[in-house]
């Protein structure tokens, strides 16, 4: 923390003067450990480790004195112990992590973790709502049906244990288990990605202020909230109301005849 607060004060100190546009952060990677340096327009330098990279980054760009076109040298090891050195954009960097992507880019980052975490959790739900379904039905269809599941979540051998397991359940209860469980979650993650990717670009622009971002935002341009917010929200309702009131009744013809 205190080294975070050394930084973020050196660099504040310097944007208050003017501003950092050729600063850069050079990263040396010596396996098994990583140390840095910020370098400012000054000429001064401000050293951290990986545990600090960062926070270090991250004061940089609240503070003003790291712009999205600054370089970034990282010098790594490769695998015969060669000294390796790649360039990229501050903008660039941020992408591996998303604590500074929505510094630069706020709404589409929540956009895209909402999209994530929407399909995940409409997969979640959609095997929930289809093992109330098989225990209305049939209970021991329904526990089977929650064992093929678990084992996919079996490290190394979850897809080939729960396939393995749906062929000998098929013998003996008629009902292909894995194909069920893969559409039911596929369907999930189709109907909950575009109500998450909404969710998440409104959570993104609420927090689309100078306190909480870069002053440079025109990574981001102002047609995201039309691609991060309004189009997800259409696309959600259109594609709820077919599965509803479309998919739904041919589905149900299906299995009546």
């Amino acid at each position: 923390m205190e080294t975070e607060l050394t930084i973020a004060r050196t660099l504040q100190g310097q944007c208050d003067n003017e501003r950092a546009a050729d600063s850069a952060v050079v990263l040396t990677h010596t396996s098994p450990k990583w140390s840095g340096k910020v370098h400012l327009s000054s000429g001064e330098e401000v050293s951290f480790t990986k545990k600090d990279l960062i926070p270090a980054l991250r004061s940089g760009i609240l503070a003003d004195a790291l712009q999205p076109n600054d370089k970034i040298d990282l010098n790594s090891l490769d695998e015969k112990g060669n000294n390796v050195i790649k360039t990229m954009s501050l903008l660039d960097f941020t992408k591996s992590d998303f604590s500074l992507r929505i510094l630069f880019q706020p709404v589409w980052s929540y956009a895209m973790a909402g999209l994530k975490w929407g399909a995940i959790i409409g997969a979640g739900l959609k095997l929930i709502e289809t093992t109330i379904s098989l225990g209305m039905v049939n209970p021991g269809l329904a526990v089977l049906f929650v064992i093929a599941i678990g084992a996919c979540f079996i490290p190394r051998i979850g897809f080939v244990a729960v396939i393995i397991l749906s062929i000998l359940m098929t013998k003996f209860t008629g009902a292909n288990l894995f194909l069920m469980g893969l559409t039911s979650a596929l369907t999930g993650a189709i109907l909950g990605c575009l109500p998450g990717m909404f969710v998440g670009g409104l959570i993104g622009r609420i927090k689309k202020d100078p306190m909480n971002c870069a002053r440079d935002l025109s990574a981001e341009p102002t047609s995201v909230v039309l691609k991060a917010i309004v189009l997800p929200f259409a696309g959600a309702v259109a594609l709820i109301l077919f599965y509803v009131l479309v998919f739904n009744q041919w589905l149900i013809q299906v299995l009546s005849s």
